[in-house]
């Protein structure tokens, strides 16, 4: 491609050498410069440049040539002598595709006639029908003669002098050279662009080519001027209005040595039938075939055989086509004499039958060509009889009804056209599949299972189903036996089965007794958790329940206990040992119990209808349950306090082998876990167990209620209760008591979250007992005025808030009253 780019990279050394300061106005380069081209010969073409006359005072030119390095290359350059300074900058820049030449005249010269400035020839090396294109652009232009017009200077954009495109054209390449009828017959391939062609001979006997015709607007020349048993060889030039190309000078032998004759075409069942008579010297034959009636076919090589007949199975059925057969003689090549033989065939049409639900079904497709079809039908070992006869064109299937269970069928069909008709195909017999009898229909867990009888010959059987309200049978499945279970089936739908019979021939009649069921799917068991008292079971909504049946199984058993049917509404069940109707059926710590429900529509009650008019009691399958091992709620007895937190008493559940205890302080709306503890690490006496929780001596418990529960594990964890509460009060702080005439006085520290306090007193050998109520919280002292002189006392004191009470130092606090 021209590198437009690059022009003025190549012109900077041209132009500065006569650089000018007026200002020139946009030239008319036609009147200044000029550009002529020869006729493309021999591959080459000319340009020359020229100066117009009547130009004054000139000072210079500088040209630019630019054209497509791919397609031309430039093999000279020619300047005048007689112009004075000529410049040439030859492929500036390293650019091989822009060419400048400049003109200089220091002293301005005057232009009287016109005057060639340089001539440029190009050789053509590309031959794929590319398009040439030589471009000159004049860039800079000046004359001293005051007209500006004819001036162009470096500031101005170049002006394009001249452009000059032409078509390239391949060397024609030779085809081939046949004999026919005393001539020779020359033929080769169409070259892109070509107006004409000229044509070349070289007998065997000369030693260059001549010129034998020219200006052939074909692809195909016929010699008669030769004589039989010489070699001539043919080569091709191509011509265009640019000139023309050279020919290939090896050229393309033939020979006249007879002709083929004799050649027939004759139909037959799969093509036509092709033969002709023997050539003298042939070795093989070359056979060529096209469509009759196609003006615009060519040719077409079918095969080559080495005797005189072929048959072509490779045609479309119901179109003439024209063959030609050539006789090869080493190289050379013999046409075939006298017009060629034409034909057509009927192809067998196609046709296949197959068991369907109504009949037997007779598919039949169209064959090209054919105007009628016959088709015959035999029952058993019967005569053929025609069945019925079609006009064609004709693709389509008939239905006959006419058949009985168990009737053994067989069918025929041909084509036929004028003068021709295809073979008879016949297909395998075929016996009437019998109809399957519906047996039944139950509800599985994986779906709905239908059952039929077996019919004899059938290989498989074919499932329809229909949801009710619809009048259309779908397929939706297979089977080898008596049975199928449709796992598609929806919940909540009710649909109708209905089976045929089917081998390798197709499928009978489905039977006529569908059945039909509303499915239920199988209720999944969700969750099982002891709570108090009892059991709670949960499972899986089914759509279309009306209702839920629930059983119970204990452990060491193998059957059911029906429980009670419950509405849709609620899927779950709380099970306190006794069935819906009230009957005890116990509830017993430690005993394993597993469960189980199935979805029913029995309880559907009036208002409840179903699609089609559905009114049975349906009961879907049930899981194989899920069980666990009940364990009773530990009953909580008390919660108090004591000097080093809070003691829970609970009572033991039989069988328990640790227990999860829980904590909520005041305020918060969640359990704590406290942590779980083994039998073994907790205090049991007399049938309860006991916990002391030291953690409620830290700050933020004092004063707080403090709530708790418990739950049994044993395997399998209890429910647990609402709790138990108290507020931690802790234990009065003491200090020593003091002697004075007035009585005792007993102090001690304030206890978070105390009301009043209670004061105790004993002697030596006697019990605690209470002498007195401080009600005021705040009040943190008491003076005892009962004590008498000499007399040894022991105190304690212990924090209360309503009824609750903090425990006490059990030691106390001794003085002697001194007064």
């Amino acid at each position: 491609m021209k590198k437009v780019l690059s022009i003025l990279l190549c012109c900077v050394m041209c132009i500065s050498v006569f650089s000018c300061a007026f200002t020139a106005a946009a030239a008319d380069v036609n009147n200044c410069l000029s550009v002529s081209h020869s006729d493309l010969a021999d591959g080459s073409i000319t340009y020359t440049v020229s100066f117009n006359a009547g130009q004054k005072n000139l000072i210079g030119s500088v040209v630019q040539v630019a054209f497509d390095t791919t397609v031309l290359k430039m093999t000279g350059v020619n300047v005048n002598p007689d112009i004075g300074g000529m410049f040439v900058n030859d492929f500036a820049y390293n650019n091989p595709g822009l060419y400048a030449v400049a003109y200089m005249n220091d002293n301005g010269k005057t232009i009287s006639k016109k005057t060639e400035y340089f001539d440029i020839t190009f050789e053509v090396i590309a031959e794929n029908g590319e398009m040439a294109e030589v471009e000159f652009l004049c860039l800079e232009h000046k004359t001293n003669d005051g007209d500006n017009n004819n001036d162009i200077i470096k500031s101005d954009s170049g002006v394009t002098v001249s452009k000059h495109s032409f078509l390239t054209l391949d060397t024609p390449v030779m085809s081939k050279v046949t004999s026919e009828s005393n001539t020779l017959v020359a033929e080769w391939k169409a070259v892109s662009g070509a107006v004409s062609y000229n044509v070349y001979r070289q007998a065997e006997d000369e030693k260059s080519w001549s010129l034998v015709a020219k200006d052939v607007t074909g692809t195909k020349y016929t010699d008669s001027q030769i004589k039989k048993g010489v070699e001539y060889k043919y080569t091709v030039s191509a011509v265009n209005k640019y000139g023309e190309t050279d020919y290939n000078a090896t050229g393309v032998a033939g020979c006249y040595f007879g002709t083929v004759d004799g050649a027939s075409a004759v139909p037959a069942a799969d093509g036509v039938q092709l033969s002709w008579n023997i050539l003298d010297g042939a070795e093989k034959y070359n056979i060529y075939r096209k469509e009759t009636n196609d003006t615009d076919s060519e040719w077409f090589p079918v095969a080559t055989v080495a005797g005189t007949s072929y048959k072509d199975t490779t045609i479309e059925s119901g179109v003439f086509y024209s063959y030609k057969v050539e006789g090869v003689k080493g190289e050379y090549l013999a046409g075939m004499s006298g017009d060629a033989p034409s034909a057509r065939f009927l192809a067998a049409p196609e046709f296949a039958i197959t068991n369907t639900e109504e009949g037997i079904e007779i598919y039949y497709g169209g064959v090209n060509g054919a105007e009628r079809y016959v088709v015959e039908k035999k029952i058993g070992d019967g005569e053929w009889q025609k069945l019925f006869t079609l006009n064609a064109p004709c693709e389509d299937y008939y239905l006959d009804k006419a058949v009985e269970v168990n009737g053994k069928y067989q069918y025929r069909i041909q084509a036929f056209a004028e003068g021709i008709s295809s073979v008879q195909k016949t297909c395998n017999a075929i016996t009437r599949l019998n109809t399957p009898v519906m047996k039944g229909i139950s509800v599985q867990q994986t779906g709905m299972t239908i059952t039929w009888s077996a019919v004899n010959g059938a290989t498989e059987y074919k499932i329809y189903r229909k949801i009710a309200g619809s009048e259309k049978y779908e397929v939706i499945g297979s089977a080898s036996g008596t049975s199928y279970t449709d796992k598609t089936a929806k919940s909540g739908e009710v649909y109708t089965y209905t089976v045929s019979a089917q081998n390798k021939t197709g499928c009978g009649a489905y039977a006529t007794n569908p059945v039909t069921r509303l499915f239920l799917a199988t209720p999944h068991m969700l969750s099982r958790q002891n709570i108090k008292n009892g059991v709670k079971i949960t499972w899986s909504a089914v759509a279309g329940a009306t209702g839920y049946r629930v059983y119970r199984r204990g452990a060491g058993t193998n059957s059911w206990t029906y429980i009670g049917t419950f509405p849709a509404s609620k899927t779950y069940y709380n099970d306190y040992g006794k069935t819906a109707a009230g009957k005890n059926i116990g509830m017993k710590n430690g005993e394993y119990y597993r469960y189980t429900v199935r979805a029913t529509n029995e309880n559907r009650g009036s208002s409840v209808t179903y699609p089609g008019g559905f009114n049975m009691d349906v009961y879907s399958q049930f899981e194989d349950g899920i069980y666990l091992k009940y364990v009773a709620t530990p009953k909580l007895i008390s919660l108090e306090n004591k000097t080093n937190g809070l003691t829970l008493k609970w009572k033991a559940v039989s069988g328990a082998q640790s227990y999860k205890i829980y904590r909520r302080a005041e305020g918060a709306s969640n359990w704590s876990e406290v942590g779980t503890f083994s039998t073994s690490k907790l205090t049991y006496s007399g049938g309860y167990y006991y916990y002391t929780d030291t953690y409620t001596n830290y700050a933020r418990y004092k004063g707080k209620y403090v709530r708790y529960t418990v739950r049994a594990i044993s395997t399998y964890w209890s429910d647990f209760e609402s709790g138990i509460y108290l507020k931690r009060l802790t234990d009065p702080v003491l200090k020593n008591p003091t002697s004075a005439k007035a009585g005792i006085t007993m102090k001690w520290n304030a206890v978070t979250g105390a009301n009043g306090y209670q004061v105790y007193r004993k002697n030596s050998g006697s019990t605690w007992k209470l002498i007195a109520t401080v009600k005021n919280g705040n009040t943190l002292q008491y003076l005892d005025k009962s004590a008498k002189k000499g007399v040894t006392y022991t105190y304690t004191v212990r924090a209360y808030s309503g009824n609750t009470r903090s425990s006490y130092d059990y030691k106390g606090k001794t003085i002697k009253d001194k007064y």
